[in-house]
């Protein structure tokens, strides 16, 4: 589990990197939480149909997205990606079950 939070940019057109918000997780979920800065200069969300364009604590589904919002888990490796990622994990004694999607 991540000790601290993920910050979430987003890259725009012109080339700028604004902050979108953070991902966090405890126990037994993750959670993102947009930025206030970003959604006053971008009224939409990055997932419009998931996400609420405010500045709430938002719980990820369990599924389908290994426990992450899916448009996050776009950024997940693939099936051969996370195989060989496990391969890593044990070679380094480490169970890659206890490995969250955050993690990777």
């Amino acid at each position: 589990m991540l000790k601290s939070a993920l910050t979430v940019r987003r890259k725009l057109s012109t080339g700028e990197k604004v902050l979108v918000g953070k991902l966090v997780e405890n126990s037994q979920q993750s959670f993102f939480q947009f930025d206030e800065t970003y959604l006053n200069a971008h009224s939409t969300s990055l997932a419009p149909f998931n996400l609420k364009a405010d500045t709430s604590l938002q719980a990820a589904p369990r599924k389908p997205h290994y426990g992450i919002h899916g448009v996050f888990a776009d950024s997940l490796p693939d099936g051969w990606g996370l195989y060989l990622m496990d391969r890593v994990f044990r070679q380094n004694n480490q169970n890659p079950k206890t490995v969250t999607a955050l993690e990777r």
